[in-house]
């Protein structure tokens, strides 16, 4: 399944999660340097088949989980997350796992 630019950025897109990435998603949380900033979740296996899983219930449950996409070549580096929505005060906390390591330390988003 090709990726969707759901929303585009300068350097990289968000687009709905697929089945495909599971395999990356298996791979990044089982890297203690990914997850270590994470915290608790470092130390929780990862299958491919629970990631599989994962994704199936964020498509069903409509999460706003997107993957991340590099602009240039259309590779899934990462994955972000909006949890805590409150549509009544318009507030949500944000999480961000950036997982391909040469992406690392590189600004994905031009500032002002």
């Amino acid at each position: 399944m090709p990726h969707y630019k759901k929303l585009v950025g300068e350097k990289c897109y968000l687009s709905p999660c697929a089945l495909e990435d599971a395999p990356k998603w298996a791979e990044w949380f089982n890297d203690l340097a990914v997850t270590i900033p994470l915290g608790d979740e470092a130390y929780i296996p990862s299958t491919l088949e629970g990631e599989q899983e994962s994704i199936k219930n964020i498509t069903k449950n409509k999460e706003h989980i997107f993957s991340i996409i590099a602009l240039e070549n259309d590779k899934l580096i990462g994955r972000c997350l909006l949890f805590g929505v409150d549509l009544i005060n318009r507030h949500a906390m944000l999480g961000i796992v950036i997982g391909e390591k040469e992406y690392w330390g590189r600004a994905m988003v031009k500032m002002p």
